[in-house]
């Protein structure tokens, strides 16, 4: 009975949200159990105390962040809570080759998910589909904050990020002579949420979304990522769409254009050997 109602809670979702407007900033708290890193890489004990307590430092800001998500009805932005560091300098700033994930958008009208990516100091907004996710519904119940929350779980399949990763990573290693990290193929997950009825809106922090009310918490085998603070309808303006002049580009043009900046910056290395 209570799975019956809550689904048709869901088809009703839709014309509730048109009869009232809902808008606000939820700020969350995200922790990711760090024992196979600590394990891997901090667990030669000839390891020089000041390496160590370097890496244990950077450690503090990889596996614990905080992030915010700005909602309306219809829209939504999550990014990263990043403090300003004033002794900070361009060496330390996170860099990848496969670019920098800034912010992610949702739009549930058009039914689009987009992500902004730093590609060495540039903006671009990669569009996709966005992704229905086949929710569970459970019976349990938690109480976070003031907020009564539901549980529903969802097996997440793996990415094509992660699958590029693990194999460039797999045949990196097959060259090395040494390995100094087990790497494990990844497998789906299985991913628990819990939401309250009582902001009902379909959003949540990254590409999660659909559930018949705001999602609070999040977790799988290894992150949580909890919601410490709401703040609603206040008279605080939101940003929960696209900015006007963003450069939005497809999966596949980022693809190319990610591919091409790496082989610009080879050449760049190799004429200075």
């Amino acid at each position: 009975m209570f799975k019956i109602l809550l689904s048709l809670f869901l088809l009703f979702s839709i014309s509730s949200f048109c009869q009232k407007a809902y808008q606000g900033i939820i700020t969350y708290e995200s922790k990711t159990n760090s024992d196979d890193f600590r394990r891997e890489v901090l667990g030669d004990p000839k390891m020089d105390p000041v390496m160590r307590k370097f890496i244990e430092d950077k450690m503090l800001t990889m596996f614990n962040k905080n992030f915010i998500l700005q909602f309306d009805n219809y829209n939504s932005v999550y990014n990263e809570d990043r403090k300003l560091d004033l002794n900070s300098n361009e060496a330390d700033r996170t860099w990848s080759p496969d670019g920098i994930e800034v912010a992610h958008y949702k739009d549930l009208k058009n039914k689009t998910y987009t992500i902004q990516q730093d590609v060495m100091g540039k903006d671009f907004f990669v569009k996709d589909s966005l992704v229905k996710l086949d929710w569970k519904l459970e019976s349990e119940t938690k109480q976070i904050g003031a907020y009564l929350c539901y549980k529903a779980t969802v097996l997440v399949p793996i990415s094509e990020k992660e699958r590029k990763n693990y194999e460039e990573q797999k045949a990196e290693q097959e060259k090395a002579a040494t390995q100094l990290l087990e790497i494990k193929e990844p497998q789906p997950k299985l991913v628990t949420a819990w939401y309250t009825t009582e902001i009902p809106v379909n959003q949540g922090p990254e590409k999660f979304w659909g559930l018949p009310g705001l999602i609070l918490e999040l977790s799988d085998d290894k992150t949580v990522i909890l919601c410490s603070k709401v703040v609603l309808n206040s008279k605080e303006s939101t940003v929960t769409k696209l900015p006007k002049k963003a450069k939005i580009i497809s999966k596949t043009q980022f693809a190319k254009l990610v591919e091409k900046k790496n082989k610009e910056l080879e050449n760049v290395n190799f004429s200075k050997q």
